[in-house]
């Protein structure tokens, strides 16, 4: 059973990097203490803010794909998957966490709306994958 499980995890994976977008250990180039380090008022603050939220919102994006994915028999569902799932749900959760904290950070600053606009679409898309990993968590556990 274990081999089965590790040969669908392996077969996602695999399907997961021939579309280029290979989630696991992905890396930002800017992080939260970078965010705090600049002040946006010169253009290269503001362009550092730009590649934080364009890469979070990408990494948020991938993550919610592979959900979707995996609730429309992308693959079928096992302990693997699931276990995907809830990875990818948990790192949606944490950019959420770290978008929240740049947007407290710059409330007052130029940058805030560009930072303020992704903390709110990947909101929404956090608000989206939850009730999807439920139901994936529901069918896997039901007796």
């Amino acid at each position: 059973m274990w081999q089965a499980a590790a040969k669908s995890r392996h077969n996602t994976d695999r399907k997961i990097r021939r579309r280029g977008r290979h989630w696991k250990n992905s890396i930002m180039k800017h992080t939260v203490a970078t965010m705090k380090t600049i002040s946006g008022s010169a253009d290269n603050d503001r362009a550092i803010a730009a590649e934080f939220c364009r890469d979070a919102l990408t990494e948020a994006r991938t993550r919610r794909d592979l959900i979707k994915s995996i609730a429309d028999l992308g693959s079928v569902l096992d302990a693997a998957q699931l276990a995907i799932a809830a990875d990818a749900r948990a790192g949606i959760r944490h950019i959420h966490a770290a978008m929240q904290e740049a947007s407290e950070f710059h409330h007052r600053s130029g940058l805030s709306p560009r930072i303020d606009d992704a903390l709110l679409e990947i909101g929404k898309m956090q608000d989206e994958v939850e009730p999807l990993y439920r139901w994936l968590h529901m069918l896997y556990t039901r007796d």
